[in-house]
């Protein structure tokens, strides 16, 4: 080959492996972009999916609270049932009593315990019950069947002002599936007894207009 043909050649000779460079990083800048986008809409749905998540988990949380604002439904003509009148009952200073000795007045029963956080949520409403009704013949026994040392230190720590007793049991008409159970009493217009005429399971609002037209109404008929 001579001169001008060698000279020439070298001169083309690297055009090919540049020319495979170029489409190299083309293809590598392309494939970057491309990849960019990708993770960027799987970032955004990964985002959204969190979003829903915690809307979710908040909502679920809201939920949980709802029962301690509920209402209970009140009956308009409850279909009564005896009462225990012997309940032996002790309160938190010791003393000895029996149910039957509130049967006078409407008497409002509810079984709670220490270790029930719907007990202890639900307590505020029925101590501002019992204010609101202070004085009239609506009687209040709030019972627990846990020792009396035990309640009667948790009350004092809580700061609760209700008559609070406790019962080595509670009778057939008050055992339920769960706690708090609430249940009132009203006098038997048949015999000098006490029915239920209303019961109600699981934490609420006591301290509520409805309550207030409830009672209001029992005490006028009582």
């Amino acid at each position: 080959m001579d001169a001008d043909h060698r000279g020439f050649a070298r001169r083309i000779g690297p055009l090919p492996a540049q020319t495979g460079t170029l489409s190299f990083n083309r293809h590598f800048f392309v494939g970057m972009f491309f990849g960019a986008v990708v993770l960027a809409i799987i970032g955004i749905g990964g985002l959204g999916a969190f979003a829903v998540a915690m809307s979710s988990f908040m909502e679920g949380g809201r939920q949980q609270e709802a029962p301690f604002g509920d209402v209970p439904e009140f009956p308009t003509d409850p279909a009564a049932r005896p009462a225990m009148m012997a309940w032996a009952l002790t309160s938190l200073d010791g003393d000895e009593t029996y149910l039957g000795e509130f049967g006078d007045a409407v008497i409002f029963v509810n079984n709670w315990a220490t270790w029930c956080a719907p007990c202890v949520r639900e307590m505020p409403s029925i101590e501002s019950l019992a204010e609101r009704y202070q004085g009239k013949s609506l009687a209040f026994v709030i019972v627990s069947t846990e020792p009396l040392s035990l309640v009667r230190d948790f009350v004092e720590g809580k700061g609760w002002n209700l008559p609070i007793f406790v019962a080595e049991h509670r009778p057939p008409i008050f055992q339920t599936k769960g706690i708090p159970s609430t249940f009132v009493l009203t006098q038997s217009p048949h015999a000098q007894n006490l029915q239920v005429a209303f019961s109600h399971v699981g934490g609420a609002n006591w301290n509520a207009p409805e309550s207030h037209h409830y009672f209001d109404r029992l005490l006028a008929r009582n």
